[in-house]
């Protein structure tokens, strides 16, 4: 096995026909990196602590065996935890680490309100029929 000559792509193969890609950035590249924010704000990286409410919807923003808020924490860099007593999500990053958060959490329970809106509308539906 060879670094393609360019030195950012390498091809293997195995007896059970599987083929794998590896991809490295190429040497000088920057791409992928975090770019530095040169606004001089400290701000911008302190880390803050907030809550939002969840209501009856917990078990959605917690997914099947923690799937939906692993998923959110890995894509945002926050650490996040669920304290089901007070129906609460509590989040700790950035400031705005946190705002993508709460649009994220803020479009899911959005969208399975709506869901169980139309269930309701078709089951009424079904029943005037």
């Amino acid at each position: 096995m060879k670094w393609h000559p360019a030195g950012h792509a390498l091809a293997t193969g195995s007896n059970d026909r599987q083929t794998k890609f590896w991809c490295r950035n190429r040497l000088g590249s920057t791409a992928g990196l975090d770019e530095e924010d040169d606004d001089g704000d400290e701000e911008s990286n302190e880390i803050h602590v907030d809550e939002m409410e969840l209501g009856n919807h917990v078990g959605i923003v917690i997914g099947r065996r923690g799937a939906t808020i692993i998923s959110m924490q890995r894509a945002t860099g926050t650490k996040m935890h669920v304290d089901q007593v007070r129906r609460v999500l509590e989040i700790e990053g950035t400031q705005k680490q946190i705002d993508v958060v709460k649009k994220r959490v803020g479009a899911l329970l959005e969208r399975v309100s709506s869901d169980s809106e139309q269930r309701q509308r078709d089951a009424a539906a079904g029943i005037a029929s």
